[in-house]
């Protein structure tokens, strides 16, 4: 089975800590643990199967996006080569 890198930009790890930040301050630290932890593993799991997603080259080829629990969503570049 072919897999690929799930690299995070510097931005969306900044964003995932505002946000991770955010949730803490306002509904505790758990929640922010868990609602962050399963957009990282929902963004993970695109290295088993990373064509999914509605295609967004209008934002930047080849992108696409997903939607994400809780109404978010992520936007992610399609790699050309696998990692094995």
């Amino acid at each position: 089975m072919k897999t690929y890198a799930v690299v995070f930009t510097p931005r969306a790890e900044r964003q995932l800590a505002e946000l991770y930040a955010y949730i803490a301050d306002h509904d505790g630290a758990l929640r922010a643990e868990k609602f962050v932890g399963e957009i990282v593993a929902d963004c993970l799991s695109l290295s088993s199967f990373p064509a999914r997603g509605a295609k967004r080259d209008d934002i930047r080829p080849p992108c696409a996006s997903r939607a994400l629990p809780d109404a978010c969503r992520s936007r992610f570049l399609l790699a050309s080569e696998p990692m094995s």
